[in-house]
């Protein structure tokens, strides 16, 4: 198939772009040309911004017919709106080549519930417009009726957590800071709050799966380990990455005197509601299966780490410092 990825030379991104070659599909990526990451061999460039919907729009159009598009980077409908016009709604139908119309979404398109694991059809987000969640929902919604009216060959994941080598969010890499200089690991709350994982090649993993795949079409999955964890567990599991044991206590978060803003510094996951999504229906439709555990993931991505995590010189432990000094640890 040929195809496009929009947002291929990051992280998921990148990852899927490596999957999709490895299963030999001719790929091109639409990225700033900033990137420095090397793409695999054969790998077309398509140089475009985000921040300009209609021209990104364009060029990917432009640079068609496609098979698949993947876009990986996709946050407010205005930005999702001109690329389906351009390539799907404007066409006649000769020219409507497209067979997949992939969109990587998020599991915090949920509304907040009493019950789980989550479903695909339970109710999404009633956020206030423009958080995360809610702009996520809404690009869903404006995929699903280009589905319905249109008949755009859509797909949407949800994943959980993403995780591995490439991220360059503060996550995984938040433990491994600490673990490997022996300094405590403060996890918010009693530590027993559950979430998943989803390891980066899992996820394009599962991507790949959509292609040739009609069952997939106008549905949503949710991509995640089959298994949630609880923080603390997850912690041991850093610290056996590591190879030393993580030092972990709890705090509460008010007693340590912590704004909101404070709070998202001081800890990367949620930590104060479950997150578990029930991934039966990817599995059935798709067949997908994680080829990683949650440990040997982990132990992958403090590999890469250890060898490329950006950060020059000494994290800031500043916040981990007032936290411990302030009395709310136990």
């Amino acid at each position: 198939m040929r195809i496009v990825v929009i947002g291929g030379s990051k992280f998921a991104g990148l990852h899927l772009t490596r999957e999709l070659v490895s299963r030999g599909h001719e790929v091109s990526v639409v990225n700033r040309g900033q990137t420095a990451k090397e793409l695999p061999a054969g790998v077309g460039r398509i140089i475009a911004d985000r921040k300009d919907p209609a021209a990104l729009a364009a060029r990917v159009a432009e640079a068609g017919p496609w098979d698949a598009v993947y876009d990986c980077i996709a946050y407010r409908p205005a930005e999702s709106a001109p690329l389906i016009q351009a390539i799907w709604a404007d066409l006649p139908d000769a020219r409507r080549t497209l067979k997949h119309f992939v969109h990587i979404s998020t599991g915090s398109v949920y509304a907040k519930t009493d019950y789980l694991p989550l479903k695909e059809h339970f109710p999404r987000s009633a956020d206030e417009p423009g958080t995360y969640g809610s702009d996520k929902k809404l690009i869903e919604d404006l995929l699903f009726a280009a589905h319905e009216k249109e008949g755009l060959p859509v797909t949407m994941l949800r994943p959980g957590y993403i995780y591995g080598p490439d991220n360059p969010i503060y996550r995984e890499s938040y433990f491994f800071d600490r673990v490997r200089r022996g300094r405590p690991v403060l996890i918010p709350g009693n530590g027993l709050i559950i979430t998943q994982f989803v390891y980066v090649d899992d996820l394009a993993q599962a991507l790949s799966l959509v292609l040739g795949n009609r069952e997939a079409v106008g549905e949503a999955f949710n991509i995640a380990g089959e298994y949630g964890c609880n923080l603390d567990h997850y912690a041991q599991l850093i610290g056996e990455a590591v190879g030393r044991p993580a030092d972990i206590r709890h705090y509460d978060p008010q007693a340590a005197g912590l704004s909101p803003d404070e709070m998202r510094k001081a800890f990367p996951y949620k930590w104060r509601e479950h997150t578990l999504r029930d991934t039966t229906k990817i599995r059935q439709i798709l067949g997908y299966r994680e080829k990683h555990t949650l440990k040997e993931g982990l132990a992958e991505a403090y590999r890469w780490y250890v060898e490329h995590w950006p950060v020059k010189g000494e994290p800031d432990f500043t916040l981990d410092d007032r936290i411990l000094a302030s009395g709310a640890v136990r």
